[in-house]
């Protein structure tokens, strides 16, 4: 489940028409700012004789803004809109019941100039192949 969810959140913010680059694994020479995604999680959660899986993956935004926050923080609410409560149509067997980002923030880097914006989302989807 995780691979579709991944893929369907990647759709719903390409959709979202953001007008920054998204990537699974940004090359080393990316330019800012970009959104990427990071490490994900699964937890069996079956309901009802239902097999179903609680997955949650990070989005992060990073950006140079001479150490704002404020530019990535905007750029992260953006990505909030656009996933959070999301429909996610996922590949089959896999059907979303929810998607909800349960944590959202923004930090400087170390460098004092770069900064990065982190999502959590939490998707709870169940298995249709009855």
């Amino acid at each position: 489940a995780t691979s579709a969810v991944r893929a369907a959140l990647l759709a719903v913010i390409d959709a979202a028409s953001l007008g920054l680059s998204v990537y699974d694994n940004p090359p080393s020479d990316a330019d800012e700012p970009y959104i990427s995604f990071g490490a994900d999680d699964m937890v069996p959660d079956d309901a009802d004789c239902i097999p179903g899986q609680e997955v949650t993956i990070q989005i992060d935004v990073w950006g140079r803004d001479d150490g704002a926050l404020q530019p990535t923080s905007a750029r992260r609410d953006q990505i909030y809109a656009a996933v959070h409560e999301a429909q996610l149509a996922l590949d089959d067997p896999w059907a979303c019941v929810n998607c909800r980002v349960v944590t959202a923030r923004t930090m400087l880097e170390p460098d004092g100039i770069g900064a990065h914006g982190i999502l959590q989302v939490t998707v709870l989807v169940e298995d249709t192949s009855g």
